[in-house]
Order: C-alpha cells, then structure tokens, then sequence
C-alpha cells in the first residue's frame, strides 16, 4: 500500500525536465490571480483534477453557489464521483464536534476541549483572541471555560455546548445570588454543582476539580467586576449562539441518539471527498463558520494520522477564496502539512484578502506572511494589484545585469566624426528578475486566447532545470482533461 503512494510520484509535468511530485505538492500551493485571471479553470482545476485522478482524499470548501457542482463535475470527469460525500443543508449529515473531540482516544482533557471551544470562539468572531484588545480578557474568558467544561464532565460525564452556554449563563453574578432560594432553584449552574457533589463526595477522585468549579462559581467569578465578568461572558454566548439554532445546530449539535451520516473526518484517509456545499455567498456566516470548524477538526485529525499505519494516502485542504476561511490554527498548521501528507491548495485573488481575514496591525500581517511562507508552491496568473505584484516581483528576487550606456557630445576641436564625441560605459546593477508590471500582462484564458491560461510559479528552494533560475512559465489550458 505505502508504494502506492510514492513520495517521488510525479504528478504534472512542467516542462520536459521539470516535473512536480507527490513530495512537492505535500509542501502547499497557493494560487493567486485577479478576478477573471483563469487562476480556478486554469491551474486550479488541474491541479484538482490531477489530484483526483491519483485517488487522493480531501475536503472540498466553497464560497460561491457553483463551486460544489463544478467540484462534483471535475470527480465524475476523473471517475471518483463514487468518492465524494457531498454535504448539503437540510440532509442528515451531522458531526458532534464536542462528543468527537471528548471520546477520542487522548481527546478528553479538559485543555484539548478548551482549546476547540477557543477555536469555535475565534472563527465565529473573525478574531484572534490572544492579540489586541482582546488579550485583556482571553485569561479570564480561559478560566470560565475551563470551570464550564470541568463542571459539565463532573455532572453529566459528557460536554456540549448547550450545556456550557446554560451553566455560564445560570452562573451567579453576585455573592447575595449565591445563597437566594430562587437562584439555586433556576440556576443550571447551581443543578449541576449539586448534582456533582451528590456523585463525588464519597469519593476523591475527582474531588479536587469539584472543589476548584465551586470556588470558582459560588466566590470567584460573583465578585469580577461587571465590565470583565459581561466581556469574558459574552465572548463566549455570543460566539455559542449559532450553533444552538438552525443549521449549525442539527450539523454541529446534535441531540443524542440522532440518525444520519456522521461526517468523520477520518473518512478521507480511505479517499473520501467532502463536498461542503454551504457556500458563504448564499449561506453567509453559516456557510463561514460550518466550514471553518469543519476544516479546523479536518486539520487537527490529519496532524494526528499515523502514516505507516494507515497507508498514507495523500489528502488535499481545497479552498478557492481562502480569505473567507484563513484564521490563525493555519499558521501552526502549515508547518506540519508536510509530513502529514495533506496537500494544501489556496486560492486568492491578492495578499490584502489575507491582512484582512487575519486582523489589523503588523500581528495580522505576520500571520499572512506565515502562512504564505509555508505554502512552498506559488501559481502566479494575471493580476491588476500592484501591491499583490510587488510582493509577487520580491519572492523571484534580484540578479545583477550588466546595463550599457552611451553618451555623446559635441567637441569643436576634434573634426572626426563630424566634431562628435562618442564615449560608451557599462555598469553592474540589480534588477527585479521578474518585474512586477510582467503579472498583469499574462494571458487570463478564454477563447480570445485559445483557452490558455499564462502563469509564473516558484516553489522554495527549487532552481527549474528548464530555465536554469527559480521561475518557470507554464500555460495551463481551461479544457484540461485527467
């Protein structure tokens, strides 16, 4: 099985010496192009296409309505339509997020469960929690899950984030709260400290915990001071909110026992294909947050896979306009992609996207310089942004070219030459070896140009044989077939 997939495979052929591998792809691709570039029907689908043909896993990401569909088309073209696992709204597809993260072997520590509940928090908010303003409250907001999430376990021997919203949201705001009959008869706070305590007191196994969530909730979080205690408060319910309503909800919280599909992510290291068809563009920010949470748990499952075990089969991450999904578990992500064998491929239009999706400031900016870093294969297609293209022009560099010049002038002495002096020079300087007006200036497909899609790629640490530099041009055709 593990010769099956052979790092060294090649997979597509840029030239009639350059060919890229299984070894290459499992570095990262990030593709960037204008809008009406050809960067998705150009390389893009071949990519794709390429990596369906070889039988690969994967989970496929969408923002605007056809993206599923043409997805969906580009399998069956490939013959691996059989492979895909297309998730709709509104279909029995569902995946507890919490009770996975909880019963997986190595899974069920409080910390591990913390940090989803961190995760779901910043995809929500489209913020990093540690940065910032933020920061202030992110120990104290860490501190009131944790005591959620340990009280929940104490009780109930299982978590969800119904459970945690109600106990955070029952928690007593005052000391006088704490002893009012009528508290502690509507308080699901209070119910499960009761019901903790009846469970545990003939025992000391869990007794410590038990005493640190009491202390917690009946002293310590009644006397923060109302600012701290309704920010690090509705940091939380207001992130929860969606997933206990609607879509997200019958997806990501389900009540026990329900029938359906169960979306394990594990599924693609047998070759599945996830289709998520929520696109944003008709399904907003639960299209957003559905996919997000679904590539986070993708992510942090292959980051787990043992290779030797489970064949190795690569997986591809698909994500055409990845600005609309990129948030900072990239960043750590894409550091061990590689030997995880999960063949990342990002799609965007230009690096602004990304300082955008990634937060304000020089901490959003170092997180996109990151990511984009560690995606070792940069597809270049026409793009019309100059900031895009001067950091496009900086990734090929600088070379020193031999640059003549001549002058001439008028000497009324010397009658050669007609009195003229001519004098010639050269000078050594550097220059851009691919200069940024060169991006807007490749060819964007469609049939004014034979379906041809014109671009620059650079992968890191590579000088392509056919040119003897570290860019090669290629012409991805929009008719590609596997």
């Amino acid at each position: 099985m593990a010769s099956q997939w052979d790092l060294n495979t090649p997979l597509l052929k840029f030239s009639d010496s350059d060919y890229w591998t299984i070894k290459d792809a499992c570095s990262g691709v990030q593709i960037v192009g204008g809008t009406g570039s050809g960067k998705t029907s150009g390389s893009g689908q071949t990519i794709a296409k390429t990596y369906l043909a070889n039988g690969f896993g994967g989970l496929v990401l969408t923002v605007k309505n056809d993206e599923g569909q043409e997805f969906y088309k580009w399998a069956k073209e490939t013959g691996r339509e059989k492979s895909v696992i297309w998730v709709k709204p509104d279909e029995d597809f569902f995946f507890d997020f919490l009770d996975y993260e909880a019963q997986r072997k190595g899974g069920g520590d409080t910390e591990n469960i913390l940090d989803l509940f961190t995760r779901v928090v910043e995809i929500v908010s489209q913020s990093d929690l540690k940065s910032g303003d933020n920061a202030y409250f992110y120990l104290a907001n860490q501190q009131l899950l944790r005591n959620a999430i340990d009280l929940c376990q104490l009780a109930n021997d299982r978590v969800s984030l119904a459970d945690v919203y109600k106990v955070i949201a029952t928690a007593p705001t005052t000391i006088a709260d704490t002893v009012k009959e009528g508290w502690q008869q509507s308080s699901y706070c209070f119910k499960l400290l009761s019901k903790a305590n009846e469970e545990w007191k003939q025992k000391t196994e869990h007794s410590y915990s038990l005493e640190m969530c009491a202390s917690y909730f009946l002293t310590e979080y009644p006397r923060f001071g109302d600012r701290l205690r309704s920010s690090i408060t509705t940091i939380f319910t207001a992130s929860a909110d969606p997933f206990l309503r609607g879509t997200l909800r019958s997806l990501f919280s389900p009540d026990e026992g329900i029938k359906g599909f169960n979306m394990m992510p594990e599924h693609c290291k047998d070759g599945a294909i996830y289709i998520f068809d929520l696109p944003i563009k008709d399904k907003g920010l639960i299209g957003r947050v559905a996919q997000s949470l679904y590539k986070m748990i993708f992510q942090q499952c292959m980051e787990r896979r043992d290779i030797k075990k489970d064949g190795g089969r690569p997986v591809f991450l698909w994500a055409d306009e990845n600005q609309n999904f990129i948030n900072s578990f990239d960043v750590e992500f894409q550091q061990t992609a590689r030997s995880a064998r999960v063949l990342t491929v990002y799609l965007t239009q230009n690096i602004a996207n990304y300082h955008v999706s990634l937060g304000k400031g020089e901490h959003g900016r170092n997180q996109a310089t990151s990511i984009l870093g560690n995606l070792a294969t940069k597809i270049f297609h026409s793009n019309p942004d100059p900031k895009t293209n001067e950091w496009a022009s900086s990734i090929f560099g600088t070379h020193w070219v031999t640059e003549e010049s001549e002058s001439i002038s008028k000497n009324a002495k010397v009658e050669e030459f007609d009195g003229l002096n001519v004098s010639k020079s050269k000078r050594e300087i550097q220059k851009d070896v691919i200069e940024s007006r060169h991006f807007t200036e490749l060819a964007n497909g469609g049939e004014e140009n034979n379906l041809q899609v014109e671009s620059i790629i650079h992968q890191a640490g590579r000088i392509w044989e056919s040119t003897n530099a570290n860019y090669i041009s290629v012409i991805f055709h929009q008719d590609f077939k596997a």
